[in-house]
């Protein structure tokens, strides 16, 4: 069971951002996935604020990889601000630093 400050959630914050708080892990991602199809705006260019993000794993990169293809499908830009450091340190092991603008 996750405690109460790892619930992932998403939410639209308005003028172009969006806050992501919780644990992007492989336990979290597809119900923040599901979350986020609803929640995210089809605005040209949107700003992902990951500062509450409280841990991560590889699913938490490849949520943000999703969302970056599902983004450039829909000819929106998204840009990633306060990425935690764990998430940096998978990104930057896996060669997909420069691609999260880290």
């Amino acid at each position: 069971m996750l405690e109460k400050n790892n619930i992932p959630e998403i939410r639209y914050q308005g003028n172009s951002e969006v806050s992501v708080s919780g644990a992007l892990t492989f336990e979290t991602v597809a119900a923040l996935w599901k979350k986020g199809q609803a929640v995210l705006p089809k605005k040209e260019n949107l700003t992902f604020n990951l500062e509450a993000v409280s841990r991560s794993d590889s699913a938490g990169l490849g949520l943000l990889i999703e969302w970056l293809s599902l983004a450039k499908h829909q000819k929106q830009q998204f840009r990633f601000t306060h990425v935690p450091e764990q998430l940096k340190a998978i990104a930057r092991v896996s060669g997909l630093e420069e691609m999260l603008m880290c």
